[in-house]
């Protein structure tokens, strides 16, 4: 698929404020003429033009139609708080910026990763759907299916266990996860530590799939870093699994 298109249209538009209620201000018409307040059943969209200084905590039970976090390089978006997002709504995610959820996704709806970083810390409930030029990073827990399409390169769909905030993170999976072929997995280790990621399940990986480690100091130590684990069945073929590194970061 294409990348969602940076021209998206939404009800609401984020314009600036630290909190996203269930009936706060914070938005604006699409054509930004006037200042709103949230209301559920709306779509909201998250982009260059929205302030991005503080961290967005969200609060209470948020249902919206659906959420379109569309920022470039350079404008990446961080949400937080006590709420979660609900309902059947979807999350998109596009352009090549990052944007970071800390708190939970209860929504039962997809999460596209069209593009750029989506960087997910807390529980996701629903299907995700990592695309050829998406990013899924984070030490959150994701209970839902994932869905790949074939990368383009090796930024995209591509599996980044860790976070700013703790870039040697677990990136855990609730239930049995198949890699397709042409998935990039890439984890940064140094010393004795390393990001991986966690299946709750079987593993199985098919087709040829990419791993890049990104060596962080002057020398690593010697020992057995794991990069992947899981609680079934792992199913691999190592003569496919193309490795990108050790790699000074």
């Amino acid at each position: 698929y294409p990348p969602l298109p940076p021209t998206m249209v939404a009800d609401l538009r984020w314009n600036d404020g630290t909190q996203w209620g269930t009936s706060g201000a914070g938005f604006t018409t699409f054509d930004q003429s006037v200042s709103v307040n949230y209301a559920d059943g709306n779509s909201v969209i998250f982009d260059i033009s929205g302030d991005n200084s503080q961290e967005i905590s969200l609060a209470g039970t948020l249902n919206p139609s659906a959420v379109y976090v569309v920022n470039p390089l350079g404008h990446d978006y961080t949400f937080g708080g006590a709420g979660s997002l609900a309902g059947p709504m979807e999350l998109w995610k596009t352009m090549q910026g990052t944007a970071t959820f800390n708190n939970s996704l209860n929504h039962t709806g997809r999460t596209v990763i069209s593009e750029g970083t989506l960087c997910l810390n807390g529980s996701v409930a629903g299907p995700i759907e990592l695309r050829a030029r998406g990013t899924l990073a984070g030490t959150g827990i994701i209970n839902g299916d994932v869905y790949f399409e074939s990368a383009l390169n090796y930024e995209g769909c591509r599996i980044m266990p860790g976070s700013s905030a703790d870039k040697y993170g677990t990136l855990t999976f609730g239930k049995s996860l198949t890699l397709p072929g042409d998935v990039y997995l890439e984890f940064h280790a140094d010393r004795g530590k390393s990001a991986k990621i966690m299946v709750n399940g079987n593993l199985t990986i098919e087709g040829t799939n990419h791993i890049t480690v990104n060596f962080d100091g002057e020398t690593l130590d010697e020992g057995t870093y794991m990069l992947a684990e899981c609680t079934g069945t792992l199913t691999v073929d190592m003569a496919k699994v193309e490795v990108r590194g050790l790699k000074q970061a």
